[in-house]
């Protein structure tokens, strides 16, 4: 008898080991699969085991050389060499330097035809070092060589965002989210498409809200695919971090510890008359991030607000703009979504400019974007002490 027992107890704490694992700074269940992390504390505590140091400024908007002088970056990239591609949205271009900051060419001009943009909003490089570009305004995305060279063209009928390449050169983007209705039982985040458009599959479950707007705001992402092509996304208005594969399984959910609240159900947007006329007003939600991305050690970063922010109601459109970058800073977690440490923004960009809307990560570079004040990208080493 005591020893079927003493096998019953061997099995138990074998099955909740496996099933729930609990450290003072972050709690990880695991429910049919799916790992629920729930982060307390940094991993690291107050030790901080990465530096990021300046390693040079691209652009300015006082620049003397236009090859330099940007207006509206709305991504950047990096090639097979490090070469970088700044998608110069205002200026219907793309500028290219190489690793060392120099101007080698430009890609594109204004206008409708092969080659031309009219409002590119997302760039990536695949394996092949092909550049993908999306273009809402012509409603497509082109596939263009280093060398300015037109290669294809993909239509859409909707307004995405591009990810990024798998290592297949397949790519990864935003689903249609503003086509589904809220109330419809098949709707997803994700969609990976081939060089041609083909829609290879979707997944990614969207969250659920009470109506339409809220709905479509409150499903806002962004994403980055590691070196095994597993995508992670986390949410602008959510405090959730999801890792898939990349047939589309779910792998986790993952939490960070904030310095501020967030509605549990955002108020529903709704129209108010007056006598200056409508007024939207927008769901109460609250900024939680902005932007992730990877390194070379497989770390997850994402942009967080450091301070609570909140979708104001307005006649007028709501915009970051006005953030002061002393309200984000980087939060950074490991492969299993374990929250290891929070690092500001450094004091010299803080003082310079006024908003980083987004960053990007090659390798042990991580690049800042001001699209605000100075037009220019902040290069910084990722330092590990």
């Amino acid at each position: 008898m005591n020893k079927y027992l003493s096998l019953i107890l061997v099995l138990l704490i074998f099955f909740y080991s496996k099933a729930s694992y609990s450290q003072n700074t972050y709690e990880i269940i695991d429910k049919s699969g799916i790992k629920y992390v729930n982060n307390k504390a940094p991993l690291w505590g107050k030790n901080i085991r990465i530096n990021l140091e300046l390693n040079k400024k691209i652009g300015d908007i006082d620049a003397e050389d236009k090859n330099f002088q940007f207006y509206k970056i709305c991504g950047i990239v990096n090639d097979s060499k490090d070469n970088l591609y700044v998608l110069d949205s205002g200026n219907y271009r793309i500028q290219v330097f190489n690793k060392n900051g120099d101007y080698l060419s430009t890609i594109g001009r204004k206008g409708q035809g092969p080659g031309e943009f009219l409002n590119p909003s997302s760039i990536d490089c695949d394996n092949e070092d092909v550049i993908s570009v999306l273009d809402l305004s012509n409603l497509r995305i082109q596939r263009i060589l280093p060398s300015g060279k037109y290669i294809n063209m993909i239509k859409i009928v909707y307004i995405t965002t591009i990810f990024e390449h798998l290592s297949n050169n397949q790519l990864v983007v935003s689903s249609n989210i503003t086509s589904y209705k809220y109330s419809q039982k098949e709707k997803y985040l994700i969609t990976i498409i081939d060089n041609n458009g083909n829609n290879v599959r979707n997944f990614g479950e969207p969250l659920e809200f009470d109506d339409q707007m809220t709905f479509v705001l409150g499903n806002a992402i962004s994403g980055t695919i590691d070196n095994n092509d597993n995508l992670f996304i986390t949410y602008l208005f959510n405090n959730r971090i999801e890792k898939y594969s990349s047939d589309g399984r779910l792998l986790f959910i993952a939490n960070q510890p904030l310095n501020f609240n967030i509605p549990d159900k955002p108020k529903m947007w709704e129209f108010s008359k007056t006598k200056n006329g409508e007024i939207i007003y927008m769901p109460n939600f609250t900024y939680v991030s902005i932007g992730i991305a990877n390194d070379n050690k497989g770390r997850i970063w994402i942009m967080t607000f450091q301070k609570e922010k909140q979708l104001h109601s307005s006649n007028n459109q709501s915009s970051l703009s006005k953030i002061q970058r002393s309200l984000l800073g980087f939060s950074i977690f490991n492969q299993e979504g374990v929250f290891l440490c929070n690092i500001q923004i450094p004091d010299s960009v803080i003082a310079n400019s006024m908003l980083t809307s987004t960053f990007q990560i090659n390798k042990d570079k991580l690049y800042l974007i001001d699209t605000i004040k100075n037009m220019c990208i902040y290069e910084y080493n990722i330092i590990d002490k």
